[in-house]
């Protein structure tokens, strides 16, 4: 089972790879080719599409965590 936390980044950004996320993930894939890159964004993708948890939206993280407990 895979559970997207998004912590102190917004899923959008990881999505689409902008803001400070995509200035980051450029950054890091400078040395990569550009195949790579694009397995990487596609990726990204996939794990933003997914019903996660965006930590802004819980007062607390322990409650977000507890509360989503198999």
């Amino acid at each position: 089972m895979v559970i997207p936390v998004f912590y102190g980044v917004d899923p959008s950004h990881v999505r689409k790879q902008t803001g400070d996320f995509g200035k980051v993930f450029d950054e890091t894939c400078l040395k990569s080719t550009e195949e790579v890159k694009i397995q990487w964004k596609e990726a990204l993708t996939n794990v933003a599409n997914l019903l996660g948890y965006h930590s802004v939206t819980w007062g607390n993280e322990a409650t977000m965590i507890e509360a989503n407990r198999q």
